[in-house]
């Protein structure tokens, strides 16, 4: 890692961006210090990613974790925090959500027939609940409160966006055995939505106006089909600014241009002046704006895979490089984009 740092400090140019943090919102010490190992080897800007709070470790822990990384900050650190509610969807048949428990890697990648009877086993659902009431990770909030997002069989719909623990008192039956039965009776096929961070307003507010973190947080594509955050911009210029009024719209649009554009070194892009790059989202501040989750499922990957989609609404046009690339929301087929090589 050291080698790999000291390459752009003799190139004089690049940016090191990691997901370092074993937990959202935390940083222990060995993190820290590779952190700060990457920015006295590289003498480049670092960011990484995990600057959300999460409800399960109280009401101060977010404030301490920017404390703690003040340092980091001032010698060019960056955080990456989000705009929304951090919440993934998962289904049993693809138990990405389990594979830090024992009882998660025994299924994982498992037949179809071999998964079922594992989940349709008390014993298996007892040493589940045993590794999560022992600190498995799962989702931050309460796993018995994530809610059924979708579901394949008709019979299933009367549950959507219902509780775990909603369905359970109904059906008078123990949480755990509710979460897997709901499962098998869909055949797998069944998506719960559970959250993940931010699951407070005000904490989210506070971090979208924090200067010292950089608004915008994914892992890249890695998991398409179970979280969402393209539209954590549309997402603050309608919720954020038109509609609580955290800040201004001027302020709200240098956060998601001109900053991240400056600290990826991008210097002819991120804001509207002459020699710049004409890159320009025409909307109206009236309409603006995009839901606070995934509204759709598209299959539209290789091999008909899936993923999480949202439409933003009230983009007039997108430019790029002075070409219309998008017209109220059409592709027009212009392709003035290229490769940025900072």
């Amino acid at each position: 890692m050291r080698r790999y740092a000291g390459v752009l400090r003799k190139v004089g140019r690049g940016v090191i961006q990691t997901n370092c943090a074993d937990r959202l919102g935390n940083l222990s010490d060995d993190e820290y210090a590779l952190l700060d190992m990457f920015m006295d080897e590289s003498g480049r800007p670092v960011s990484w990613s995990g600057a959300v709070s999460s409800s399960s470790d109280g009401p101060g822990a977010f404030d301490a974790y920017l404390k703690k990384i003040e340092p980091l900050v001032a010698k060019g650190g960056k955080p990456q925090g989000t705009s929304r509610p951090l919440t993934i969807e998962v289904g049993l048949r693809n138990p990405f959500f389990m594979t830090d428990m024992d009882t998660g890697q025994k299924i994982l990648g498992q037949s179809f027939d071999e998964q079922m009877k594992h989940y349709s086993d008390p014993a298996y659902r007892r040493a589940v609940l045993a590794e999560w009431d022992a600190g498995g990770k799962f989702f931050s909030a309460a796993w018995h409160e994530c809610q059924v997002l979708r579901v394949k069989s008709p019979a299933m719909e009367k549950y959507l966006r219902r509780t775990v623990a909603e369905i359970a008192a109904e059906r008078g039956d123990a949480p755990i055995d509710t979460f897997f039965d709901l499962a098998v009776e869909d055949g797998l096929e069944l998506k719960y939505l559970g959250g993940i961070a931010n699951a407070e307003a005000d904490r989210v507010e506070a971090q979208v106006q924090d200067d010292r973190i950089l608004i915008g947080m994914s892992d890249g594509g890695a998991h398409v089909d179970m979280l969402l955050e393209s539209g954590y911009t549309t997402y603050i210029l309608g919720h954020w600014v038109r509609d609580r009024q955290a800040m201004s719209l001027e302020r709200a649009i240098h956060r998601i241009t001109a900053e991240p554009a400056a600290l990826f070194g991008l210097t002819d892009r991120g804001r509207l002046a002459p020699g710049m790059a004409a890159d320009i989202t025409i909307f109206d501040r009236d309409t603006v704006g995009s839901a606070m989750k995934a509204t759709e499922v598209r299959h539209d990957l290789p091999a008909g895979g899936e993923r999480l989609y949202t439409p933003p609404h009230g983009i007039d046009y997108v430019i790029v490089n002075g070409a219309v690339l998008y017209d109220h929301g059409t592709c027009t087929g212009i392709r003035a984009g290229r490769v940025l090589r900072q």
